[in-house]
């Protein structure tokens, strides 16, 4: 099987599964070794790769500044709601035990 060939198969199983898809992100190597099977030089991994790079282009070139912006924007919003909440609480049981000191001090 030629290159041209080999990057096809790859191109055609990496959009019919977008999970495939992500893990070809992270590790192109691994992928089209597990797409393509067989005893296959880096060399040749290299150029498929490359060749599938080409052919998906704006597929791949995910954003991933701009994922890890959005994932690290929701983590910092959690870690507000969190400490808000934290500090609801904490509020709150000053307040509570504000009322229950007064009580006392009106008692005794």
């Amino acid at each position: 099987m030629d290159i041209m060939e080999m990057v096809k198969q790859v191109v055609a199983s990496l959009t019919k599964d977008k999970n495939l898809l992500t893990s070809f992100v992270g590790d192109p190597a691994k992928i089209v070794k597990s797409i393509l099977g067989g005893d296959l030089t880096d060399d040749i991994i290299g150029k498929v790769i490359s060749g599938v790079k080409d052919q998906m282009g704006d597929l791949l070139n995910i954003d991933v500044a701009g994922a890890a912006k959005a994932v690290t924007g929701a983590a910092e919003d959690a870690a507000k709601t969190a400490a808000d909440a934290a500090d609801n609480a904490a509020d709150a049981a000053k307040k509570e035990a504000g009322g229950i000191l007064g009580m006392l001090k009106k008692l005794f």
